[in-house]
């Protein structure tokens, strides 16, 4: 026993190094078995799943972020007076103040003085323009009167012309249609001395048996041309008859004597006595040639008989033509010719007369058209005259106006930029909040710049930095949940107003590109103040009182449609609690999940899916109600940890 005592005290070095071997042994057998076990367990909770109801519920997508609570509206106040004395500073630095209140006054007195003068000179100017104007408007009314009077008496003048010229015109006519008249008696007086002077000539040419011989045959022509006339109409009326449709008219051709008992009537008349012809013609009763009833027929045949028997008469007359009768005859045409000469002189010398009256009423037409034509420019040239020298005095009066109104225009710019000074003297407040800077002070020179700062606090609005990512998602009027540390819990209700079009310049040290978007605080609350912290959430998307489920329990078959696992019965193994309570699932669940083997019974429906919030989707399908049970399976989240292990060993790394 001694023995082994100094054997290990001579050996102490190896006993320990032995005896940490042995321990360390010892402590590699339970981390290999924890190992495998945590293995285990971890494949159970791979292939286990939970369950969840399919909800009814508000789906929304948002955007958070945080903001400042600053002013609606933050103004600087200042006056375009500068060089005036700062009569008055009414506020200070937190003052609260309302619409209206006045913030400074400058000393208004030297502007006073100026605006009176400049009043002073206005006026005067004013007055000289309206002597200008009115002297104007006088010439420009008497040149209207003169214009009037001269275009009345044009007028009459023009007539008085016209009247003279269409008188003359008349008497003109007058004097042509005289003229005319004449030359027509001149021709017809020439024309009957013509005819005496061929009668008298062939008088005086022919001799006693020409002359005879002449008038028988002109006689006996006479009358063989009314014999020849006579027999063509009995023959054409007999034929007209005859040829009638009408039988009366028919019967009337055969109480019409015949042609051939027409011919023997007459030479039998004419062969029995040529000197007593006449006589026998005018007894040949004109029932012998026509006994009927139509009463153009019996006129005609009558009207032939007294031509024939005249004819005839003049025949025998010719024969008896003696020299004595020639010679009253030659003496006759000699006084008919001297007569027409006579005759024709005198109407020649009417003619000469009235054409001398007609070429001077020709003259003095031309004469007085010339003098109207002359008239009517006369009165254009006065009334063109006139006209421009009405143009000339309106123009005179537009000028004068003008030079009235810029006679005055610097004056009254003066007085208005005066006046706008003494306005400018009391600066005064458009909105109401609290006085946040003050840069002047009284009895000071005013040089410009800001006098007064105020931010209007009756309404508020957060303006926050949004991530490039996220701003494309953010609409204005989109809803804006509000919470501030200075309000607690409650969330006030605002909305988007703005997105700057422009990113924010970074601070110095940082990155990323961010956009200022102002959101409206529309819930009143006495709690806020200037620049506390908001936390927003802009809902950018939302769907009220839809079907949903986790995104964990929406799957996605090979094709890439979506479904979701429908529990008929039995109840899915869930693993997951396992780490923290080894005791939650039995050994039998837990083998039946290692070994592949299912706890429940469930069917397949597709899905579309909807609006996805930060943990639950919506979704639609066939079938699908509130509180139906959907399988979730494990996600995988411990599946890098059984990876790791299995390439670590079983001493993992050790």
């Amino acid at each position: 026993m001694k023995k082994f005592f100094e054997f290990l005290k001579k050996h102490k070095k190896l006993i320990i190094i032995i005896a940490v071997v042995a321990v360390v042994a010892i402590i590699v057998v339970k981390i290999v078995s924890a190992v495998n076990n945590a293995k285990n367990l971890l494949a159970g909770m791979q292939s286990s799943a939970s369950t969840e109801k399919i909800e009814q519920r508000d789906i929304v997508n948002s955007v958070t972020a945080t903001g400042t609570i600053v002013a609606v509206e933050n103004r600087t106040f200042s006056t375009s007076v500068t060089g005036i004395k700062i009569k008055n500073v009414n506020v200070e630095v937190g003052d609260e103040i309302k619409a209206g209140d006045i913030l400074c006054v400058l000393d208004e007195e030297d502007l006073e003085k100026q605006l009176a003068d400049a009043q002073t000179t206005l006026n005067a100017d004013a007055g000289r323009s309206g002597i200008d104007v009115a002297a104007s408007n006088r010439g420009l009314n008497e040149a209207i009167v003169n214009r009037d009077i001269a275009a009345k008496r044009a007028e009459e003048d023009k007539s008085s012309a016209y009247n003279n010229f269409s008188s003359a015109a008349d008497e003109c006519q007058e004097a042509k249609d005289a003229y005319d008249e004449a030359s027509k008696k001149v021709d017809d007086a020439k024309s009957a001395m013509n005819s005496a002077k061929e009668a008298l000539d062939r008088a005086n040419s022919m001799g006693v048996a020409a002359m005879e011989q002449a008038d028988q045959d002109k006689a006996l022509t006479g009358y063989n041309d009314e014999l020849t006339r006579f027999k063509d109409y009995i023959s054409t009326r007999r034929a007209e008859l005859a040829a009638s449709s009408e039988a009366e008219k028919k019967a009337e051709a055969t109480k019409l004597i015949s042609d051939s008992d027409l011919s023997t009537l007459l030479d039998t008349a004419w062969d029995t006595d040529k000197k007593v012809y006449s006589s026998k013609i005018s007894s040949v009763s004109a029932s012998q040639i026509y006994n009927g009833d139509d009463a153009d027929i019996t006129s005609r045949v009558n009207t032939s008989i007294s031509a024939l028997s005249s004819g005839w008469t003049s025949y025998q007359s010719a024969l008896s033509a003696s020299a004595n009768q020639r010679d009253m005859t030659i003496a006759g045409a000699e006084a008919a010719y001297q007569t027409a000469k006579a005759n024709y002189e005198a109407a020649k010398a009417t003619e000469e007369s009235k054409k001398s009256l007609y070429d001077s009423k020709v003259k003095n037409v031309e004469s007085l058209y010339d003098q109207f034509n002359q008239t009517v420019r006369n009165a254009d040239d006065s009334a063109r005259n006139n006209e421009s020298t009405v143009a000339s005095r309106v123009d005179s009066v537009k000028n004068s106006k003008l030079s009235a109104s810029t006679a005055t225009l610097a004056d009254k710019r003066n007085i208005d930029k005066i006046e706008e000074q003494l306005d400018g003297c009391i600066v005064s407040s458009s909105i109401g909040g609290i006085v946040t800077a003050v840069n002047v002070k009284e009895g000071d020179t005013y040089a410009g710049g800001a006098m007064v700062t105020i931010e209007d606090t009756s309404s508020y609005e957060v303006a926050a930095q949004i991530d490039e990512y996220d701003i494309a998602k953010i609409k204005v009027g989109q809803e804006v949940v509000i919470k501030t540390n200075g309000t607690g819990t409650l969330e006030l209700e605002g909305k988007v107003k703005s997105i700057a079009p422009h990113a924010t310049q970074n601070a110095a040290g940082t990155s990323g590109v961010k956009y200022e978007v102002r959101i409206s605080v529309l819930t009143k609350n006495e709690d806020l103040k200037l620049d506390m912290t908001a936390k927003i959430e802009i809902i950018c998307e939302k769907s009220e009182n839809v079907l949903s489920v986790p995104k964990e329990a929406i799957q996605e078959d090979d094709d890439g449609n979506f479904f979701v696992e429908i529990l008929d019965s039995g109840e899915p193994v869930d693993t997951s609690s396992m780490l923290t309570d080894p005791e939650s699932v039995s050994k039998e669940d837990l083998e039946k999940v290692q070994n592949g083997e299912k706890t429940y019974q469930s069917h397949n429906v597709f899905v579309t899916k909807g609006l996805e919030g930060d943990y639950y989707c919506e979704i639609s399908g066939e079938g699908l109600e509130a509180d139906m049970r959907v399988v979730v399976p494990n996600n995988g989240a411990f599946s890098d940890i059984s990876e790791y292990m299995d390439e670590a060993g079983a001493m993992g790394g050790f």
